[in-house]
């Protein structure tokens, strides 16, 4: 029980953790005050964390690969503008064009919706299964309502 009450409270904090990512790339393309913008202020920071973690989740599904073409178009031009986003975040302060980290923001953002419900799960996949890994917990329990292989053989034996 510890084991799972520890994956959920991962869990929450990761959710936590997106939503948070989400909401400071919003304020980041809406910014007004580009002293925000700065490579080493607390909301950067955070949200080149996130662009990586997406960055390495997006890799993962290889968008090429997808059956829905129209998923497989929104996911590879996700990841590439995360990572001119990240890239462009990377620079220094006076190499940055302030208005190129808002538009690349603002694309980011447009795109949420079309593959958020895809991200969360593939993150959700891919959290548990390691889980379950690290954990050695795995799902044994559920082995109880498979059929056994010589239930019935007890008859011809008689």
């Amino acid at each position: 029980d510890q084991a799972s009450d520890g994956q959920i409270k991962d869990e929450i904090n990761r959710s936590m953790n997106a939503d948070c990512f989400w909401n400071r790339l919003e304020n980041f393309g809406c910014a007004t005050d580009v002293s925000c913008l700065n490579s080493v202020s607390p909301d950067s920071l955070m949200i080149k964390d996130g662009l990586d973690r997406y960055i390495e989740l997006l890799n993962l599904l290889n968008p090429i690969e997808m059956q829905n073409k129209m998923f497989g178009e929104e996911f590879a031009s996700m990841l590439d503008e995360m990572k001119q986003l990240r890239a462009s975040m990377s620079m220094t302060d006076s190499m940055i064009e302030k208005n190129t980290l808002i538009v690349l923001s603002k694309k980011i953002l447009s795109r949420r919706s079309t593959v958020a419900h895809i991200l969360a799960s593939q993150r959700s996949n891919t959290n548990h299964s390691q889980g379950a890994v690290n954990s050695g917990h795995g799902k044994a329990k559920g082995k109880k309502n498979k059929p056994k292989k010589n239930k019935g053989g007890k008859k011809g034996k008689k």
